[in-house]
């Protein structure tokens, strides 16, 4: 498993993380599934996520 903290993806650029992490996801596989939670989407762009207010 390959995880990427933020620091990593500010220093070496988003589209680098990505590009690697799509080839380590497809490496040896011919399709790839990706599912994102909606409740990980900033509530200024998708406010239905329900986020609680304080």
């Amino acid at each position: 498993m390959r995880s990427y903290e933020m620091t990593e993806v500010v220093s070496r650029g988003l589209d680098e993380c990505l590009t690697e992490a799509f080839a380590i996801a497809l490496d040896d596989r011919d399709a790839l599934f990706l599912s994102v939670d909606v409740d990980v989407v900033d509530p200024g762009s998708a406010p239905v996520t329900g986020t609680p207010e304080g």
